[in-house]
């Protein structure tokens, strides 16, 4: 289990096996759920909030994607300041 911080966040990155799967999974703490990848693959399985547990579709995968390209654009710009 690692603890990396981020601002004033605290993210908790663990490895764990799931009993329902043969695979390993990587739970990753995000302000308000967490989400959890294929350790194998790094492929989206579920997201959890504080609503629920839903298996992630296309739709959350691509929501993440879209996240994740914005915050690598958003470092592009602060190295070529």
């Amino acid at each position: 289990m690692t603890l990396v911080r981020s601002g004033e966040d605290f993210h908790i990155d663990s490895i764990c096996s799931e009993s329902a799967m043969a695979s390993k999974v990587t739970r990753t703490t995000l302000q308000g759920g967490t989400i959890a990848r294929d350790a194998e693959t790094g492929q989206l399985v579920e997201v959890r909030t504080s609503a629920g547990r839903q298996k992630a579709s296309e739709k959350t995968a691509a929501t993440i994607k879209g996240a994740s390209r914005k915050r690598t654009a958003a470092l592009k710009r602060l190295a070529n300041r």
